[in-house]
């Protein structure tokens, strides 16, 4: 478990990052993971119960947090990815 945790907070972590910067990293990771696998759940659920309109907002929030992800993960900055996430939530 541990090789995993580690794995993960090395997944965006730059050399010179501080313990604080890859915390707040590891943890867009997981919010951005939640958010990718989480909201489409309740995106058919909503859709199910004939609310479209919830549905899409809670879809585009899955797309954006997929895209922040993935530009977090290749680039190995967390600037536009936590601002993504706020205006996201928001």
């Amino acid at each position: 478990m541990k090789d995993l945790i580690d794995r993960i907070d090395n997944a965006a972590a730059v050399a010179g990052d501080s313990a604080a910067v890859r915390l707040r990293k590891t943890l867009l990771i997981f919010l951005g993971a939640a958010g990718v696998l989480l909201a489409p759940v309740a995106g058919y659920y909503l859709e199910g119960s004939r609310e479209r309109s919830a549905a899409l907002v809670v879809f585009v929030f899955a797309g954006v947090s997929a895209v922040g992800l993935v530009h977090m993960l290749v680039t190995k900055r967390e600037r536009v990815f936590a601002w993504l996430e706020l205006c996201a939530l928001l």
